[in-house]
Order: C-alpha cells, then sequence, then structure tokens
C-alpha cells in the first residue's frame, strides 16, 4: 500500500509538473510562432521591428524556463562569480517592480557595505524574482514586499569573511507548518493547475546550495513568510574570471569559419548570424564531412555542435586538432548535462550553449580571436 500510496503521488506530480509546462511552453510558443507568422505575412510593415523583439522575448522567457528545469535537475552546474547581492538587487528592482504590480510596495533595507559572494548573478536574480512572485500571490488583496540584506560576520577565531543573509518577506496569507515542511519538494504547488510548475522553490534551493549556500523558510497562517538565503562571502573580487577582452585589430579581423552541426534550422541560422557578422561561412551537416572540409579549407575557426550522430563534437575536435593543431573551436551546445560535456572536451574548452543571440556570438569569437 505504502509503495502504490508513493507512486500515486509521483503520478500526481508528473501531472502537475506536465500540465504547468504544457500551459507556460503553448504561451511562448504563441508569442514566438505568432510572432514569425506577422512578419511572414507583413514583411514589408513598419512593425516587424515590434513583432521580432516580442518574438525575442518570447524565445528569452522560454529558455529561461528550461534553466529552471536544469538548475532544479543539476544537471547543468550555474557559472559562479564574484558578484555584490546588493548590487544585483538594485539592478533587478525595475523588473520587480513591472513583475509584482502596482498592487505590490517594495521596501528594501539593504545593508551598506560591498560583501563579495561566489553565485551566478543570473540565476541568483531568477531565484529572488520566483521568491518576489511567490510572495505576490501569497497577497491576494495587496501588501508589502520586504528584501534586506545583512552581513553577518564570521564567529571568534574564523577569519573567513563571514556570510550574507537575504530575506524576501511577505505580509500575505501565510503557509501551515505541513505546506511549509513540503515546500521545497519538487513539483509541489498549492496552486491550481496551469498555475505553477512546483519548481519554483526547489529551483531557489537548488541555486543557493549550489553556491554553497542555504535556504530556510519561517512562516505562519495569517502572518505571512519570510525566506532567507544565506550564502557565505568570498575575499574574491570581479574580473578573474571575466573573457578576456579583444584586441582593436582582433575585432576588425573577418574570418573564415566553419559550422558543423547535424540540424538543418539551427546551422543554417548561425551561418546567417556570422554573414551578418561579415565573416566568410563554410557548413558541413556531419562530423565527417566536417573533417574533409577542415583538410581543404583550413578555417580560422570552427564553430562546432556537440551532440551529433555517428560521431559528437568531441570526437571531431580530437581529430581535428591531429589535422590542423591548435585550431581554435568553440563548442555550440544545447547539452543539458555540463559534467558529461565537461568530461568529452575538457573543463577548459570554449562552450556556447543555445540559444544564444548574436552579440554573445560576436564577443566570443572576438575573445577567441584575441587570445590566439
Amino acid at each position: 500500500m505504502e509503495a502504490r500510496l508513493s507512486q500515486a503521488q509521483k503520478m500526481e506530480a508528473l501531472g502537475q509538473l506536465t500540465g504547468g509546462l504544457a500551459h507556460d511552453f503553448n504561451n511562448l510558443l504563441q508569442g514566438i510562432k505568432g510572432s514569425l507568422d506577422l512578419i511572414i505575412h507583413r514583411s514589408d510593415s513598419p512593425r516587424v521591428p515590434a513583432w521580432a523583439e516580442a518574438g525575442m522575448k518570447a524565445a528569452d522567457r522560454g529558455a529561461k524556463l528550461t534553466a529552471q528545469l536544469l538548475a532544479f535537475s543539476r544537471s547543468q552546474k550555474i557559472e559562479l562569480k564574484p558578484l555584490v547581492i546588493n548590487e544585483v538587487i538594485g539592478e533587478m528592482t525595475d523588473l520587480l517592480k513591472r513583475s509584482l504590480g502596482s498592487n505590490v510596495r517594495i521596501r528594501l533595507e539593504l545593508e551598506l557595505g560591498r560583501h563579495w559572494v561566489l553565485s551566478d548573478s543570473t540565476q541568483l536574480e531568477l531565484a529572488i524574482l520566483n521568491l518576489a512572485l511567490n510572495a505576490r500571490d501569497a497577497m491576494t488583496e495587496g501588501g508589502e514586499l520586504l528584501i534586506a540584506t545583512r552581513h553577518q560576520p564570521a564567529g571568534i577565531g574564523d577569519s573567513g569573511p563571514g556570510e550574507m543573509q537575504v530575506c524576501i518577506g511577505d505580509n500575505g496569507s501565510g503557509m501551515s507548518e505541513d505546506v511549509r515542511l513540503k515546500a521545497f519538494n519538487p513539483f509541489y504547488t498549492t496552486k491550481v493547475l496551469g498555475a505553477g510548475t512546483g519548481l519554483g522553490l526547489a529551483q531557489v534551493q537548488s541555486i543557493v546550495e549550489q553556491s554553497s549556500g542555504v535556504v530556510r523558510i519561517e512562516s505562519q497562517l495569517g502572518q505571512g513568510t519570510q525566506v532567507y538565503l544565506t550564502l557565505p562571502c568570498t575575499h574574491s573580487r570581479a574580473g578573474a574570471n571575466e573573457l578576456p577582452v579583444a584586441a582593436p585589430e582582433a575585432r576588425l579581423r573577418k574570418k573564415r569559419i566553419l559550422v558543423i552541426d547535424d540540424d538543418d534550422q539551427v546551422r543554417r541560422v548561425v551561418i546567417d548570424m556570422l554573414e551578418l557578422l561579415g565573416h566568410q561561412v563554410h557548413e558541413a551537416s556531419g562530423g565527417e564531412q566536417g573533417l574533409r572540409q577542415i583538410e581543404t579549407l583550413e578555417p580560422d575557426l570552427v564553430l562546432l555542435d556537440f551532440a551529433m550522430p555517428t560521431i559528437n563534437g568531441a570526437e571531431v575536435a580530437q581529430r581535428a586538432r591531429v589535422k590542423c593543431a591548435g585550431l581554435p573551436i568553440i563548442f555550440i551546445s544545447g547539452f543539458s548535462d555540463t559534467e558529461q560535456l565537461e568530461r568529452a572536451v575538457g573543463a577548459s574548452a570554449t562552450v556556447l550553449r543555445k540559444p544564444f543571440t548574436i552579440a554573445q556570438l560576436q564577443t566570443l569569437i572576438e575573445s577567441t580571436g584575441a587570445a590566439e
């Protein structure tokens, strides 16, 4: 009976997950498909840039939803860099105001001083936004959202830099003890079907724990909720792990680039991006064809998909560098398992994750050129 109950709970959780994801993705796909359809039918309209921007925003939301799933599953590690939490919160204040609406007042109590932590600014911002949206939903008639930070010095005899604590609190409906204990469970949600995936708090916990921190909830019915994120501080400062800035002559130099990707549509889009940047582009639909072209073309740079049939990107890269030592390679990958990818191509390999923009592609090509 216990096994049957456990299985029934799993199936119910999967139903909540798939229902929420289907709802969210259908909305995103409508934004993308509708925008593209308008552009196809009215390509001469002055509103084309607005439609394209709407499609881009929908795609960005889709990428963030995928990031939620990957951060929750931990199959994709977050990129830890030194940052100041107060600055992350300050930069997202306008976003919070737009997202929460006029019924929610935002009160910031940020401790003075610049204390650095190791985390991912994008993921940390997403965690805070998730908590803020949960707080908004708990304040059905409006209320006040508190975001406070406090530095906790190291204990006596400890020379460490201490910890930073972030509190996201509301004066909403609060949680029962039973709900509070289940709040971080994957797929658990108190919202109606289609209104949430149940991944928000699980993702928050994953982001904080991957930053070597802890998260806890204090809440009582009718008395609001406070969520505390505590991250260890670091002596490191920003700048150590940033990509090198390309030299002016590297920015001006156009490259002969070979794109190897088995997906025809993706390959065509990447080629168009590169041609827009002024590069001379050649293409291959698979690893063996790409290796033959490397010998004849002698490209300046290879953009190489990782997950391909017959021969994957890691094998192509190994054989290509035997033929052409020192050949710069950028892996373009939508592959989610970061650890498996690093084992295959090496932790120091240059990887550009799908989906990416023209600006991101240009920056990485320029930095690769600067490193040559």
